[in-house]
């Protein structure tokens, strides 16, 4: 597993067994984090386009996202400039960003926001079910297609960096002692 600079927690290693319940009604449903005798409680919140984004904007997900789940992203973005000026000693254009590129491998995809209006985008971000959405830039506007759990977000961190680091193994095995 990898740390990283947000200090996000590896929850799927954590010792205590935690329990999911789902439980409310839309707009808003309550997720419960049983742990031992503590109940911590989370709102996944359905998503408010601002009027830039309802009016111009491509579509949007059903969900507001999380801070934890921003930060990950965040992170990933992060690596993703390293790993990119590592293999090609020039700075490209992230997918994160405000730029039109695309990026994808076998474990998550990432594509700019897409100022085409005849293009409908289905989400910037994919990692297995899981899509993200933002308006122009990660971190404005950003919505996901359902409640994910700090344990998957975790993961998908996880995932995603390992998925980066082979893949920089992979064009640069100079640069890893191959």
């Amino acid at each position: 597993m990898f740390a990283n600079s947000f200090g996000l927690l590896h929850l799927h290693q954590s010792k205590l067994d935690a329990q999911l319940y789902k439980f409310g009604t839309q707009p808003h449903f309550c997720i419960a984090y049983v742990i031992g005798c503590k109940i911590f409680e989370a709102m996944a919140d359905k998503y408010e386009p601002e009027l830039g984004q309802m009016f111009f904007g491509q579509p949007s997900q059903e969900f507001a996202v999380s801070n934890i789940l921003e930060a990950a992203l965040r992170e990933i973005a992060r690596e993703w400039d390293r790993i990119m000026w590592n293999i090609n000693q020039k700075e490209l254009a992230n997918p994160f960003e405000n730029t039109g590129a695309k990026w994808k491998c076998n474990d998550f995809e990432v594509e700019a926001y897409d100022w085409n209006d005849e293009n409908e985008q289905a989400y910037n971000f994919k990692w297995n079910d899981i899509e993200v959405s933002w308006y122009k830039y990660l971190g404005r506007g950003m919505s996901q297609n359902r409640a994910i759990s700090n344990d998957e977000i975790s993961k998908m961190l996880d995932a995603c960096l390992v998925a980066l680091r082979n893949y920089e193994k992979e064009q640069r095995p100079d640069l890893n002692g191959g």
